[in-house]
């Protein structure tokens, strides 16, 4: 899979809820979104996901890593990680 801004960043565990900016594969759309490894809002998670940083708790915005979204670009500069455990 190609995308437009080049190869997308590989995640590991260490970047669990840091932000990036990600690109939602079926839309193109680019957005800042924190990444989350194991956990979110209590519910386990099967894969990784991104979700939107001002609303975590809407599921309708959070993103599987890889199937739906990539991560094009980190974000370090912005608010340390917040728990979301």
């Amino acid at each position: 899979m190609l995308y437009a801004s080049g190869n997308p960043l590989d995640l590991t565990e260490a970047d669990d809820s840091r932000l990036f900016v990600v690109r939602v594969i079926n839309s193109g759309e680019e957005r800042v979104a924190r990444y989350c490894y194991r956990a979110l809002n209590g519910r386990e998670l099967r894969f990784p996901m991104f979700y939107d940083p001002e609303r975590p708790g809407d599921y309708t915005r959070w993103v599987h890593v890889g199937g739906d979204a990539v991560a094009v670009r980190r974000l370090p500069y912005l608010s340390p990680p917040q728990p979301h455990h």
